[in-house]
């Protein structure tokens, strides 16, 4: 038993090592100077980031906006230990300086042909120069490719070439200026192209500044853009706390900290476990409560910068599902005068957020899809979310109980039982709740309340299985009886994965918008 409750402890551990080394940002070559004028005109940089951008739908901060352009071009928030604001402006000004830089990143799959072919991209990243050389060569191929059957090499190409576009087309697509009357703003580099406008003085001056490296001219340059855009400001333009609000949440990256606090709270229940003591047990539970509160807290901000419910995408639905867990976790610990099950909880919730920021998926605050904007959203997100995040505690809780049964003690064996019970039946009921809203939803949204879609059938299979499960805890007798029950409950949790996971990502689904 000891051995095992270190072993998890050390696991965690490692995982823990993992998400701090991800989170360690990548470098590049830079420009001749950029260095030593990015260090210069820091204070400038800090009031650039505050600006308001009207990209994809929403308002947000240069620096928000620098930091999802450098995601989708490098592949990370962050490029060294510059600003990103910095980054991408000169990126949009002066793309010149970077086109023999290593900074746009490059498909695992694309790599390899490449290599195969004796062509010699860097190990993760490769230059526009090279990107656009080798997209040139490949033209005829890579149409064969993508007007196949778009498979995984095609779908590579198309990232790609999207990320080379994103590069070239940053001075079009960041809308800096409100303009009267018009609801579209206007971009920096329209400004700079249109010569009788007149941000075109102002926006030249600035790009001149930026281009040269002189860090003086910059700083007032700068200075008159901010007044230029405080002079045209018009009631659309965002309120400066809530951009300031913003730039601080982007820069703090709660879910990142988040997940390191989760981890930490885990080893040190843990280890609470291992040796024993009270003491640790106490600033595990102490740590997961101060992250569960952190957790909603940021879940609060970003659901008030996106103007919406949280449920637009898979990583939002990850991050309310997580801290349904968490909550479940604190009130049986509470309940049930039991430490194990706040340990249980910190590191589940640990292993979905390390899991989540080691994948490709985006963190990005996009406005809803045009099929999400209807009311039942918060409905039905209200009663699955929870539902989701209930199930995963239960599913944690019966591994626990298979590993402890014959060998932790019989009382502490019967209340994860019994804890396990409880769970499922409270999930079950939302799940069934998210079921009947989504339904209603479907019928608003596609004319029919069923239609058998994968991730609705999905729903229904994790539904009977948990059905099964009831069924039998109010049924079933004998010696085997709990163990069964725990077998189900993974079982079920494993169909709800797939309903809220794989549909999105193996299956065609009218539900694979997330």
């Amino acid at each position: 038993m000891r051995r095992l409750v270190f072993a998890w402890a050390i696991g965690l551990l490692l995982l823990l090592v993992l998400v701090l080394y991800d989170m360690y940002p990548s470098t590049a070559p830079m420009p001749e100077g950029f260095a030593s004028f990015a260090e210069e005109v820091g204070e400038a940089n800090q009031e650039l980031g505050v600006l308001a951008v009207q990209h994809k739908g929403r308002f947000k901060p240069v620096d928000t906006f620098a930091r999802e352009n450098l995601l989708e071009v490098f592949g990370e928030t962050s490029l060294g230990r510059h600003a990103p604001t910095l980054i991408v402006l000169d990126w949009a000004l002066s793309p010149d300086a970077w086109l023999d830089a290593a900074i746009i990143k490059i498909e695992p799959a694309l790599r390899s042909e490449l290599l195969s072919s004796g062509e010699s991209p860097g190990k993760e990243h490769i230059s526009p120069h090279q990107l656009e050389e080798i997209l040139s060569h490949r033209k005829a191929s890579m149409s064969m490719a993508m007007g196949s059957h778009q498979g995984p090499l095609a779908r590579s190409w198309m990232r790609q070439r999207r990320r080379l576009s994103t590069f070239k087309s940053l001075a079009e697509n960041m809308r800096l200026f409100p303009l009267a009357g018009q609801e579209e703003w206007q971009s920096l580099g329209g400004a700079l192209s249109d010569e009788h406008s007149a941000l075109h003085g102002s926006c030249k001056m600035f790009a001149e500044s930026l281009s040269a490296r002189n860090g003086a001219h910059f700083r007032k340059a700068t200075a008159d853009l901010l007044q230029v855009v405080s002079s045209i400001r018009d009631s659309s333009y965002p309120p400066a706390w809530r951009l300031r609000l913003e730039l601080l949440y982007q820069r703090t990256r709660p879910i990142g900290i988040l997940t390191i606090i989760y981890l930490l709270a885990a080893i040190v229940c843990a280890m609470g476990h291992f040796v024993p003591s009270k003491r640790a047990l106490r600033a595990g539970v102490i740590m997961l409560w101060a992250a569960t509160i952190f957790h909603i807290l940021a879940l609060t901000l970003r659901a008030i910068f996106a103007e919406r419910a949280m449920a637009s995408n898979t990583f939002e639905y990850i991050i309310m599902t997580t801290v349904m867990t968490s909550i479940a976790g604190l009130v049986m610990m509470l309940r049930k005068k039991e430490v194990i099950y706040a340990t249980i909880a910190a590191s589940l919730v640990g292993i979905a957020h390390a899991a989540t920021s080691l994948s490709p998926l985006w963190d990005r605050i996009s406005p809803l899809a045009p099929v999400l904007q209807s009311k039942w959203l918060k409905y039905h997100v209200s009663s699955a979310a929870p539902a989701y995040g209930v199930l995963y505690l239960a599913c944690g809780i019966s591994i626990v109980f298979i590993i402890l049964r014959g060998k932790g003690s019989p009382k502490l064996t019967a209340n994860l039982s019994n804890a396990n019970f409880k769970l499922i039946r409270l999930g079950f009921f939302l799940l069934t709740i998210g079921i009947i809203t989504g339904a209603t939803w479907a019928d608003k949204a596609w004319g029919r309340y069923w239609g058998w879609d994968p991730k609705e059938s999905w729903s229904l299979v994790a539904w009977c299985i948990y059905c099964a499960f009831l069924h039998l805890g109010f049924s079933a007798s004998g010696k085997s009886r709990h163990i069964l029950l725990a077998v189900i409950a993974i079982v079920g949790f494993i169909a709800v994965l797939f309903t809220f996971i794989g549909v999105n990502y193996i299956l065609s689904s009218l539900h694979s918008y997330g």
